[in-house]
């Protein structure tokens, strides 16, 4: 629950303990859903690349398991959209696809700099394109690095250095 992970925290305790089988706690925030405990340990600097013993990362469980706002906030913290699940050899794009999440594929496919559209002021009202106008949550906040350089951690990409943006299909980005 937060109140545990925030009494953890307080007291110091790793963001990136892991159990017997390599999930962090933010993964397992993505499995319950928990966006607000995953921002709790983004902000502490849990690291969004690591894997779990099946090579999966947190990205890849809140993408299987359908929670948009947090694949939001996992992107915005530097999360490797481009990394492949080891056990089921597939990226999230891919994944994705596969589940039929529709929001998380439009979100992925957005250029990186649109991910977090919503909140910039009057975004709507320029008609910046689909990807600043779709979401009906808040924009994640990006969670503040804390100088651990921790494992996972990576600057994040700019709209003209994602390898997808010319396959995008989504009326707006730059690479249709």
């Amino acid at each position: 629950s937060e109140e545990i992970v925030h009494t953890l925290l307080s007291r110091r305790a790793s963001p990136d303990l892991r159990d017997g089988q390599g999930a962090s706690a933010l993964m397992y925030a993505c499995v319950k859903g928990r966006d607000h405990v995953a921002a709790m340990l983004l902000q502490a600097g849990a690291g969004v690349g690591l894997r779990d013993k099946q090579g999966g990362t947190a990205l890849h469980l809140a993408t299987m398991l359908g929670h948009p706002p947090l694949v939001q906030r996992l992107l915005l913290a530097g999360a490797d959209e481009h990394l492949t699940h080891d056990g089921v050899a597939m990226d999230a794009l891919k994944l994705a696809e596969t589940a039929e999440h529709a929001e998380i594929l439009r979100l992925l496919r957005c250029p990186p700099a649109e991910r977090a559209a919503p909140a910039r002021a009057g975004a709507w009202a320029r008609g910046v394109g689909a990807c600043a106008s779709m979401w009906p949550w808040p924009a994640a906040a990006p969670a503040a690095p804390r100088g651990r350089g921790g494992a996972g951690r990576r600057e994040p990409r700019t709209a003209d250095s994602c390898p997808r943006q010319a396959a995008c299909s989504v009326r707006g980005c730059k690479g249709v």
